[in-house]
């Protein structure tokens, strides 16, 4: 884990790219309640240049990670426009690389991470008939703990523990996903 040592740095130019795709399964156990796993990748890349202390930087970091998430999912409401809340545990493991460039030296920093926790994810979800349905969700709270293990250079190990509770509400991590439910098909 990288501690960054200045307050503020002047930025040049930045380049970030992060995507994640997830799948989501489940199994309805009774009317409105359903039983469930999620399995997710992700990755992320930055490249950023800037001047802090009087140096010319550029850094440059390429990360992955995959999470599995089983998780429980209960449906509120009468008629097809239900509210849902889902409780998950999250077991997550990934890596980073990130290489530092400056005027007197260049840095390496490889990154192996394990994270767990729970979170919380309330939603509202459209059914169109008993077979299908639009949904949206947002998380918001949750509380995880991530073991970071990095080495630099290939010499200098650390090891970070970083123990996190949030409660927060951003429209901008918005989920927005197609439900098909399968066991609805041996009904009919």
């Amino acid at each position: 884990a990288i501690n960054d040592q200045q307050l503020l740095r002047l930025v040049h130019d930045q380049y970030r790219l992060e995507w994640e795709i997830d799948m989501n399964v489940g199994y309805f156990v009774k009317d409105n309640f359903a039983v469930g796993a999620q399995l997710s990748y992700s990755q992320n890349q930055e490249d950023i240049s800037y001047t802090a202390d009087n140096k010319r930087t550029t850094e440059r970091s390429f990360g992955q990670s995959m999470t599995f998430s089983p998780n429980i999912r209960n449906y509120y409401g009468p008629g097809r426009l239900k509210v849902f809340n889902q409780t998950g545990l999250i077991f997550r493991i990934g890596e980073e690389l990130r290489r530092v460039y400056n005027e007197t030296d260049e840095d390496k920093i490889k990154s192996n991470y394990y994270e767990f926790g729970i979170g919380i994810q309330p939603g509202v979800a459209f059914f169109f008939d008993r077979l299908a349905s639009v949904e949206a969700s947002i998380n918001i709270l949750g509380w995880t703990t991530k073991i970071e293990e990095s080495l630099k250079n290939d010499v200098e190990k650390s090891r970070v523990v970083t123990n996190d509770v949030s409660f927060s509400i951003n429209v901008l991590t918005l989920n927005i996903g197609v439900g098909i439910y399968l066991n609805e098909l041996s009904r009919k």
